[in-house]
């Protein structure tokens, strides 16, 4: 399931799904082991990783290079199969031994234990996400993330769930601010961040920590999780 948490009344949660679930970048992770595997999408990988890289290398340009990468890995993909491989890792990535962080997974089911409306809101992949949290046996929980369109012939970039634009894409999914808590790992989340009574910095380096208090807000609390 996509879109707004099913829970029906309780808290609205926001969670960050990389580096407060998942250890590493799930879809980067996909894309260097499966999604450039084929020689086709692999050429297309290096041809724009001269530009994709540098774009990538600064929070500001970090999702048009990730876009970049991401038309390489589905370039000409047959959708079926794109979905298929997708899920497999997804499964695999929550069976992967020291990839769950223990201590967000718990804080997650401890929402939807007590009532709240919980959504995982990430630019990593819909179909890759959802296998991990129902790999972990997680019900309950909305997903707002990047999509695919995988209904065609050929697959192609839909929707990147990243920075100022999970805001759009929650707002798509009629969830609209202000959510009570949210979680991330990253400062690209602030502007998910300003909009929540309570901001949870999960793992935040001490050089950014500063810019997390400075943002207009709510109250901000600091975790160091495993």
């Amino acid at each position: 399931m996509s879109g707004a948490p099913s829970a029906p009344g309780g808290r609205l949660v926001l969670f960050d799904f990389d580096g407060v679930i998942v250890a590493g970048d799930s879809f980067a992770a996909w894309l260097r082991r499966e999604g450039l595997k084929p020689p086709l999408r692999r050429l297309a990988g290096w041809l724009a990783a001269p530009v994709g890289l540098p774009l990538m290398a600064f929070p500001a340009t970090l999702s048009l290079g990730a876009r970049l990468f991401l038309h390489a890995a589905v370039q000409g993909a047959d959708p079926a199969v794109l979905r298929a491989s997708l899920d497999a890792w997804g499964r695999a990535l929550a069976r992967r031994p020291g990839r769950v962080i223990g201590d967000g997974l718990a804080a997650l089911r401890a929402h939807v234990a007590a009532g709240d409306r919980v959504a995982v809101v990430s630019g990593t992949e819909s179909t890759l996400l959802r296998a991990v949290l129902d790999e972990l046996g997680v019900v309950g929980v909305g997903i707002v993330a990047s999509e695919l369109d995988l209904d065609g012939r050929f697959a192609r970039v839909r929707r990147h769930c990243f920075g100022a634009g999970k805001l759009h894409a929650l707002a798509a999914a009629g969830i609209e601010p202000p959510w009570d808590v949210a979680y991330s790992d990253s400062p690209n989340d602030l502007p998910l961040l300003r909009h929540a009574r309570e901001a949870v910095c999960v793992n935040w380096r001490t050089a950014d920590r500063s810019r997390a208090c400075a943002a207009p807000g709510g109250a901000v609390r600091f975790v160091d999780w495993r």
